[in-house]
Order: C-alpha cells, then sequence, then structure tokens
C-alpha cells in the first residue's frame, strides 16, 4: 500500500448533548480514568463532553 505524504487533517471536537451512552476519560500525569457514562453523568458532575478539567471538590465523589 502506497502511503500519502500528505498531513491528516485534524478533527475538531463540537460540544453537543451526548448520546445514551458516551465515553467518557478523566486524567493528568498521574492519573486516567476512562469509563462508558450516561448522560446524567454529566449534570450531576458539572461536565460538558469533549471539555478537560481540573478536579474540583465537586468531582471528589469520581476518586
Amino acid at each position: 500500500r502506497v502511503k500519502s505524504h500528505q498531513p491528516k487533517k485534524k478533527k475538531q471536537l463540537g460540544v453537543s448533548v451526548p448520546s445514551s451512552n458516551t465515553f467518557l476519560e478523566l486524567g493528568s500525569s498521574f492519573l486516567d480514568v476512562p469509563a462508558i457514562v450516561s448522560k446524567n453523568f454529566f449534570h450531576k458532575y458539572p461536565l460538558k463532553p469533549g471539555n478537560k478539567i481540573l478536579a474540583e471538590d465537586e468531582h471528589r465523589e469520581l476518586f
């Protein structure tokens, strides 16, 4: 197979309402926690799909 030398286009993440199940990954250089979650999870712990956050007191239950 011949490989193209053109750079690949980067996919852009749009903020949207998650489907009934959405992949969520929490992490830092010390901790990564991937999980499949419902959209209610995003409301319970003020999170937005496609965003990165620094954990605060409201996220303490996640760890």
